[in-house]
């Protein structure tokens, strides 16, 4: 037998039946390109399950109740319960930003079978960003007001750990924060510098593909463009967008992005400070709420590497769990 016809063939053989390999490095990194390769994520395609956990999601939180909790337990303990629960999205975000400036590629070989690479169509890549469009729309990041109301301050000996949200009410449960932590963690992963330049640079060599300054756009469009008589559903709103500005003034900052994917960045806070004028408000805190976006637009085309932004809050533990290896859970960071 000669072997490396056997390998070859063998390879040829996996590529024909559309099994291919994405090492581990190349998969795990929010920075990474490959549409089909993720850690912890789950169905054939990541969109479409993205937005079938969504509907799983909401069905989950409106049928959550103190039963998850044994009888005597503190009513406080039901946030443990929770925080897996509100976040059971989380993996599958990772997978479906991928497609977002994706490229389909294999470690190809001359005079292989594998397929030569290529560019995410825009059509999939539109619907992934239609996808997380939706993960941070305010009827998604809030709690119902059933678990709101269920759930009391920590009483004592029951303090916040490793298995809650990080918030910012003290001993009070949060509504707000684990929204504004969901929110942070999709722009981050939208305007990672690595994504931002794919962006950009796959605009460039075809101008019928979606680009930087065009994902820009429609997420203010389906974030911005929305109104909404719930004023709990306006306080998440403006998180997101407080956590727009400070994903694009990341970008704007980052060496690791081209320069042009940074001077769409700047453009795009330019815009973002016209749309958000102080002079039309729908009330006191809309007034703010621009009044805060624009100041600090104005303060960072000033000196955009003194400004300091309030950052979303990190999430609770993550993947694998029962570790402490926080380097192994990407959620929160962006690499």
């Amino acid at each position: 037998m000669n072997e490396e016809k056997a390998l070859n063939d063998l390879l040829n053989g996996q590529a024909k039946n559309e099994l291919y390999f994405i090492t581990d490095s190349d998969s795990r990194p929010i920075s990474s390109s490959h549409p089909e390769s993720h850690l912890w994520d789950n169905g054939k395609n990541p969109v479409d399950q993205l937005n079938h956990l969504m509907k799983v999601r909401t069905k989950v939180l409106e049928n959550f109740s103190e039963k998850n909790i044994p009888m005597g337990a503190p009513m406080a303990k039901l946030e443990e319960v929770l925080v897996p629960m509100y976040m059971i999205h989380r993996y599958q975000l990772e997978g479906a930003v991928k497609v977002i400036g994706g490229t389909y590629y294999n470690y190809k070989l001359r005079g292989d079978v594998q397929p030569t690479q290529r560019v995410v169509p825009r059509a999939e890549q539109e619907a992934a960003l239609t996808a997380l469009i939706n993960v941070v729309n305010p009827k998604n990041l809030a709690f119902p007001d059933h678990i709101i109301a269920m759930i009391p301050p920590r009483p004592p000996g029951n303090g916040r750990s490793s298995e809650t949200f990080n918030v910012r009410t003290g001993a009070n449960f949060d509504p707000v924060a684990p929204g504004e932590t969901i929110a942070g963690a999709v722009m981050s992963y939208i305007f990672n510098p690595q994504r931002a330049t794919r962006l950009v640079q796959q605009k460039a060599l075809d101008q019928s593909q979606m680009g930087l300054t065009d994902v820009v756009n429609k997420i203010l469009e389906g974030v911005s463009g929305s109104t909404y008589s719930n004023y709990y559903y306006l306080e998440l709103k403006r998180a997101t967008e407080k956590q727009l500005m400070n994903a694009l003034m990341s970008l704007y900052n980052s060496n690791s992005a081209s320069s042009q994917a940074r001077a769409e960045a700047l453009l795009s806070l330019k815009n973002i400070a016209k749309r958000m004028d102080p002079a039309n408000n729908d009330g006191a805190a809309d007034e703010a709420h621009k009044m805060y976006i624009t100041n600090l637009i104005t303060r960072f085309f000033d000196n955009p590497g003194d400004l300091q932004v309030q950052r979303a809050l990190t999430p609770p533990a993550g993947s694998p769990i029962g570790t402490d290896l926080q380097d192994w859970c990407s959620f929160g960071t962006n690499n």
